[in-house]
This record gives structure tokens, C-alpha cells and sequence, in this order.
């Protein structure tokens, strides 16, 4: 019932209706170029075989299983106990709830609601979560001070926030996007864990800047943004008012960006789920944990895999890591909290029919439009601006283009005062692109405005992001590529390996240069980047450790079984 009413609250409030002209004139649109059903994220997850639970079984736990201790898989207690701590974090718990657990027993000693702003928040619809949080930081003060009287020790407790709430709305933000992030996790051979990793860094709101300077609902660093191409400048307006274009502020702009990095990082690690650790905490921090899980547990590299210590990391070597490392609290609870995310949302309903179907258009050199001149013209016609469809054609627009900072619609003007862009180039160097419904180029091109430039078009639809073996794109180059990171993930760290996956990024940037593709191109950055990551100091460290390590366990080996006395002298013969 609690989550039912949450949902509902979630009304995405629309500004006034009204057309170029200044007359109340909604947007019409048409129906979805091919008719998407209605579908749960965690059934859609399923058919494209992107469920976790069924991708990393036991890793990944089936709700059930996480709930039944009896099902726990030998050695596995610590790990889920870490899953359900963070399971009633984000997929239990709404913003109103604080939950006072003993660290030794586990033993919830007291679950806390603030119950004014729970009903506040559900009789309007609406909450400022930063509010909210001041909030329960005092309520957690008031329950540390009790726990203290009555002799527990601080440090023997630890006080949990839920975020079920924020979860839902991060949701929300995601239905026009959602189907491109699961294909582009199909594309790359993620599970749909990948999808949540914006809800855990940004509840997927894209116009955070964290106090490291990471931006955008996937907290791409500066130096990402530079070498990914996503540009900030102004542009004019016809009466030369200057407004900001970020383009790191549009998911379709920055996705296959993000999904690139999650996927070369997973490769650079050996495994998805250190991987998408790795986003968070970085791939140096990983090699690191893998080095000391050798050094402390001393397993044999052969059969062990880097998922063991990355468990190790999280649960019963976590001290050691924390002293030796930057892999701090934060980190350990990544991924335990991508997990929950995943598990609080994918039951509920999402409708894929609403997904941004949209052309990616790049300014021509020398071309220029007004935006008034460009939508008296667009809207002539029976576009389809799903999913903003209820709003003035300026407003849809506007909403299409959330990289470009325009100001809302006016109630009195046609287009607020001083926002009639000039579409065009900034620089030489410099390029404006933006969105618009498919098949607006056509029609600007007819009405005599061929202002775009054709080679840079790009068409975002239900065949975006397509598997690369249906397609025939993938190579046996990509398949290769597939079974060194299976080895790397079972501490296949060697230079052997690094030669030959320098190799295959050479070949495949090749590939990417004979036929351009996102997918050709995607693989080439993906093989660059593991190139690079393991050329650092920490992933040498780290194949000195195996090699260090293999040997000790060749010598054990030879010690416990030793060759039969005649092998030995016709061996020495020989």
C-alpha cells in the first residue's frame, strides 16, 4: 500500500499549453512507430537475459533466496548479510525511515519513522529530500544519545537511511531512456544492474555536480566529458541573450558513454560486478584489493576468481582493505546498493511506449535557424515529441533539449522574452546539436531549411543500440576479446594477456575506422581503455602478486606430489 501510494504521488507537473503563435494549442502526437507493450523492468530484464539473479546466481540473489537463510550457499552468510543491510536501505524503506542496527548480531534495536513528514509528503505528492535528511540527521543524534545510555558504544552501531522514495522518482526520470540503457546493457554484455548505477550516483537527476566536479546522472569527471566530446558553450538568442548549452546534462547524449566505461571496466577487472564497483571507486582500487586478497588469503590464482576478492573485500577483509586502500565505506557499499536498487524497482510497471523517439541533428558549418523560424514550420505538422507530449510545441522542445538551459514557457509570450535562439555552429571547432522528433529533417528540408548536417544524423528508435549478433556486427576479433576478460577474471593478470589484448585494441580500432558503427566504435574505446588502465602502477603490482603467488603454489604443489625417483633421473639425462 505505502509503495502503491508513492507512485502515485509522482505527478510530472506540466507548464501552461501554448503554441508558437501564443494560442492554446497542445502538441499533438501520433502513435509510437512500432507498438512497445506494457512490461515490468524485471520481466523486459528477463526476456533480453539481462536478470542478475540469473547472469550471477548465487552472487546475485533471487529476492527469495536473499530472504530464506536456509538457501544461503556455503560461505556466502557475510556477503548477503551485507545485500539485505542495503536491500532495506533502498528497496524497503522510504525517506521517512531510519532503521539502529547492532553491527555483532545484526539485530534491528529500533526502526524510526518521522511521521509528520511522511503524512506532509503524502498528502501533497512532494517532499525536498535535503529537508528531510536535515531532519533525520537530528532524529539520529537523539537515537545515538539514547543507544549510549543505555551502554551501547557508538562504534558498535551503525543507523541505516531509506531512500525508497527518491528510488521511485529516480525511476520516473528514467522511463523516456530506459529502453535505450537496457539494450545498450545487452549491446555490452551487462546485466540490468547496469541501469541502476545512475539511480545510485544521481537518483538519476542530471543537473548534479558533485564537490569532485563530476556531472551529469552518470558523474562523468572533466577529463571524461573532454575525451568523450561533450562540450559546454553558449549560444545567442536574436536579441543576444546568451544561454548555456551542457551537453553533459542529456542522458542520450552521455549514456553510451557511461555504459562504455562500466563495460571496460569490467573487462579491466575480469568481471562485471567488481566492474561496476570499479565505477565508483575507481579500477586502481580493485587491482588493489585483488593484490591483497593474494597477499592475506593466499588462494591458488587458478581457481580463484577476482568476485572472491572483492567478497573478501566487503565483508571479513574489509579492515585491512580500508588501511591499506581507498576503498572506504562508500565503496564497500556500491554495488550492495546497485543491487537494491535494482530489486526496489524492477516489479513495477514501466510503459516503454513513452521512450524518446528522436533524431540527433548537428548544425551544418555556415547554417543558421531561429528556434521560432524552426517550429513555426515543425509545427505544421503531426510530429510525434512523445513522451512530452501535452505541452506547447516550445516547451516540448525545451523538454527534448534538456542540455540546452531555455527558460519555461510564458503564459503572455508565444516564447519567453529573449529566448528565440540562433541555431547555429559557436566556433570552427565547436558544433550545436540537439534533438527533435524523427522526421523533422525531411520536413525542414522541403520548407527550403537544409541546415543540418546530413553525415552527423543520428536516429534514436526501436532498432538503436541492436543486438551485435543479430546484426552480424560482432567478429570472431569481439568474441576472442570475450574469452581473455573470462581468464582475466580468474587472475588472469599477465603480461602475456596485456600483449595480446594491446593487439586486439589495435585490430579493433582498425575495424572501427573501416566501418564506423556505435558498436565498432564503442569496442575500440572499450579495448583503449583497458589498454591504458592496465599499463598503472596498480595493475603491476597486482601481476607481480599473481606471478608471486602461482609460483608459491607450483612449488607447494611439486612438494606434495614429487615425480617418481626413475622420472627424475630420466629427466636429468635428458
Amino acid at each position: 500500500m505505502m509503495a502503491a501510494a508513492v507512485i502515485a504521488s509522482l505527478a510530472i507537473l506540466v507548464g501552461s499549453v501554448h503554441s508558437v503563435q501564443g494560442q492554446p494549442d497542445p502538441v499533438r502526437s501520433r502513435p509510437p512507430m512500432t507498438a512497445v507493450p506494457f512490461a515490468t523492468t524485471g520481466s523486459l530484464a528477463r526476456q533480453l537475459n539481462l536478470d542478475p539473479a540469473k547472469l550471477y546466481a548465487p552472487l546475485v540473489p533471487e529476492k527469495e533466496t536473499l530472504a530464506d537463510t536456509n538457501l544461503y550457499p556455503p560461505g556466502f552468510k557475510d556477503f548477503y548479510d551485507l545485500l539485505i543491510l542495503h536491500n532495506a536501505r533502498y528497496a524497503e524503506d522510504d525517506n521517512f525511515t531510519m532503521r539502529v542496527i547492532h553491527n555483532e548480531s545484526g539485530k534491528v534495536l529500533e526502526r524510526h519513522i518521522l511521521t509528520d513528514a511522511r503524512s506532509a509528503f503524502l498528502a501533497t505528492g512532494s517532499a525536498d529530500w535535503d529537508r528531510v535528511d536535515q531532519k533525520r540527521r537530528a532524529a539520529m543524534r537523539g537515537l545515538l544519545d539514547k543507544f549510549d545510555k543505555r551502554g551501547y558504544r557508538r562504534s558498535d552501531l551503525t543507523v541505516t537511511w531509506g531512500r525508497l522514495n527518491q528510488v521511485f522518482e529516480a525511476r520516473k526520470r528514467a522511463e523516456p531512456f530506459l529502453a535505450y540503457e537496457l539494450r545498450l546493457a545487452r549491446m555490452h554484455r551487462l546485466s540490468a544492474l547496469s541501469t541502476e548505477l545512475s539511480t545510485v550516483e544521481t537518483f538519476n537527476k542530471d543537473w548534479l555536480i558533485s564537490t569532485a566536479g563530476a556531472r551529469g546522472r552518470y558523474q562523468f569527471m572533466p577529463e571524461y566529458t573532454r575525451r568523450f566530446g561533450l562540450h559546454r558553450f553558449k549560444v545567442n538568442s536574436s536579441t543576444r541573450q546568451v544561454y548555456w548549452v551542457r551537453e553533459e546534462r542529456h542522458p542520450l547524449l552521455t549514456m553510451e558513454y557511461a555504459f562504455m566505461i562500466m563495460r571496460a571496466y569490467s573487462n579491466t577487472v575480469g568481471h562485471e560486478l567488481p566492474g561496476l564497483s570499479a565505477y565508483n571507486t575507481g579500477v586502481g582500487n580493485i587491482f588493489s584489493v585483488c593484490r591483497l586478497y593474494l597477499m592475506r588469503e593466499r588462494p591458488n590464482p587458478d581457481s580463484a576468481s577476482v568476485f572472491d576478492a572483492y567478497s573478501w573485500a566487503v565483508t571479513t577483509g574489509f579492515d585491512e582493505v580500508r588501511r591499506q586502500t581507498t576503498f572506504g565505506r562508500q565503496s564497500r557499499a556500491y554495488l550492495p546498493s546497485v543491487v537494491a536498487a535494482y530489486r526496489a524497482v524492477e516489479h513495477l510497471p514501466v510503459d516503454l511506449s513513452r521512450t524518446m523517439r528522436a533524431e540527433l541533428v548537428t548544425m551544418r558549418r555556415g547554417a543558421s535557424i531561429t528556434l521560432v523560424e524552426m517550429l513555426e514550420i515543425l509545427k505544421k505538422h503531426d510530429l510525434d515529441w512523445t513522451p512530452y507530449d501535452s505541452t506547447s510545441i516550445y516547451d516540448a522542445f525545451r523538454s527534448f533539449n534538456s542540455h540546452i538551459e531555455l527558460p519555461r514557457p510564458s503564459a503572455s509570450r508565444r516564447i519567453p522574452n529573449g529566448a528565440n535562439l540562433k541555431l547555429a555552429n559557436p566556433s570552427r571547432t565547436l558544433s550545436l546539436r540537439f534533438f527533435l522528433p524523427i522526421g523533422s529533417t525531411e520536413i525542414l528540408k522541403k520548407a527550403g531549411k537544409d541546415v543540418f548536417d546530413g553525415d552527423e544524423l543520428r536516429i534514436f528508435d526501436d532498432n538503436t543500440y541492436a543486438d551485435p549478433a543479430e546484426t552480424h556486427q560482432k567478429s570472431l576479433l569481439d568474441w576472442e576479446y570475450e574469452r581473455l576478460v573470462a581468464r582475466i577474471g580468474r587472475f588472469g593478470f599477465t603480461k602475456e594477456i596485456r600483449t595480446r589484448v594491446s593487439e586486439i585494441a589495435g585490430q579493433m580500432e582498425k575495424l572501427a575506422e573501416a566501418k564506423p558503427t556505435p558498436y565498432r566504435r564503442s569496442q575500440a574505446i572499450i579495448a583503449g581503455m583497458h589498454v591504458r588502465l592496465w599499463s598503472y602502477g596498480p595493475w603491476l603490482k597486482l601481476e607481480q602478486a599473481v606471478s608471486q603467488t602461482r609460483n608459491i603454489h607450483d612449488v607447494e604443489l611439486r612438494q606434495a606430489n614429487p615425480l617418481p625417483a626413475d622420472e627424475e633421473s630420466s629427466e636429468d639425462t635428458r
